[in-house]
């Protein structure tokens, strides 16, 4: 039976976690490999959906190609959480490329916090937990990414057990941001891949083949 085009999910940028009405806890998270992967999987056919934090990473989408995808904004974890929760029943992939923050603010300010002598505490408890939650979706072919200072594979095959993930990436942290990356692609059978110093957009094409080989033996 010939495969059918896949629903692509993918979640790409940073979220913010404010800590009064104008200030917040963020990342350096440029967005770029979750919009290269956006077109790649959009050029191969498949149906996109982007979940996207912070800045656009790259100009507006052409009108050609924001007619065929559909882009969905948020600021905070808590927005993006439910984003995913509300779109990820119809897709078969889900691609986690997004840096978000793992703490908020426990009792943001409702008023800009006045410079004052001293200091000032700022209690942070956990954010939703969005590639956890989708850890029991097992017909779903689920795709992390692990942001690491150190350990980078052991911490991400952990990530990847823990998520139950089909698929993780490891990068490590001095890829945020720029636009060169590297490190390693990790299945679920333990295969590790590396792959240099590259450009996001050459990482995207690459992965994305990858990616849609892994989903045809899943399905």
């Amino acid at each position: 039976m010939p495969f059918t085009k896949p629903r692509v999910l993918i979640t790409a940028g940073s979220t913010k976690e404010f800590i009064d009405p104008v200030r917040f806890i963020t990342n350096a998270s440029s967005g770029k490999t979750g919009y290269f992967l956006s077109m790649e999987a959009l050029s191969d056919g498949a149906m996109v959906t982007l979940v996207m934090g912070g800045a656009d990473p790259l100009p507006d989408f052409p009108d050609k190609i924001r007619n065929k995808i559909k882009i969905i904004r948020v600021e905070t974890t808590r927005q993006m959480y439910r984003a995913v929760k509300d779109n990820i029943g119809g897709s078969d992939i889900f691609i986690s490329v997004a840096a978000v923050c793992d703490y908020r603010p426990e009792n943001p300010r409702r008023t800009k916090i006045k410079k004052e002598r001293g200091s000032v505490r700022i209690n942070l408890v956990p954010t939703e937990d969005i590639l956890k939650a989708t850890g029991r979706l097992r017909k779903k072919l689920k795709v992390g990414f692990a942001l690491e200072t150190g350990g980078l594979i052991r911490n991400a095959v952990a990530k990847l057990r823990e998520k139950n993930l089909d698929i993780i990436v490891a990068n490590p942290h001095t890829s945020t941001g720029g636009d060169l990356t590297r490190g390693y692609i990790i299945d679920r059978e333990l295969n590790v891949r590396p792959f240099g110093r590259i450009t996001k957009r050459r990482f995207a094409a690459m992965l994305w083949p990858y990616i849609k080989k892994k989903w045809k033996e899943k399905i």
